[in-house]
């Protein structure tokens, strides 16, 4: 939806449904986060994209070694349940085509007794395509706001998806 549109386009039956479609890729996904037991792949083309905190993942196949060596750094982050908040999620469907975009922000929860403590908070933009009627990531910019972590340091870029 462009900057001068005041209003989303109307929404039809297909629409919908593809809107609850690829809101359920996206909690899908997150919710696999930290699982230690996913399939990341699964939600990416061959050919797909993710910039993330300014590094640049070409091809399923790096997409899925970049999430096993976060494997390795979430092991050592095991000290109670994390979970993911996704809000102020707004998603475009165009045909087969898609954009969404969210704001993240992880929630550590220690015990039982303790406050939930918030851990990081960033922005997501997404394009989505649609092949044989599944939807799949075409890219994804995920840009941190706070709780960077430190293998981040030096490629760190706060851009949206134009301004890559």
């Amino acid at each position: 939806m462009s900057a001068a549109s005041a209003r989303p386009p109307t929404a039809t039956k297909e629409s919908l449904l593809d809107r609850m479609q690829i809101q359920d890729i996206i909690i899908g996904y997150y919710a696999e986060l930290g699982s230690g037991d996913h399939n990341f792949g699964e939600y990416f083309l061959d050919d797909s994209v993710f910039l993330l905190n300014g590094l640049k993942y070409e091809g399923r196949d790096a997409i899925e070694a970049l999430y096993a060596s976060f494997d390795d750094i979430s092991d050592n982050m095991s000290r109670g349940r994390f979970r993911m908040l996704l809000t102020n999620l707004q998603i475009d469907v165009n045909g087969d085509t898609a954009t969404a975009s969210m704001i993240w922000t992880g929630v550590m929860n220690e015990d039982l007794k303790g406050a939930p403590k918030l851990q990081e908070q960033g922005r997501e933009y997404d394009t989505l395509v649609k092949r044989n009627g599944v939807w799949y990531f075409q890219e994804r910019v995920v840009v941190a706001d706070s709780g960077l972590p430190d293998m981040f340091d030096d490629s760190y870029k706060d851009a949206e998806p134009s301004e890559e």
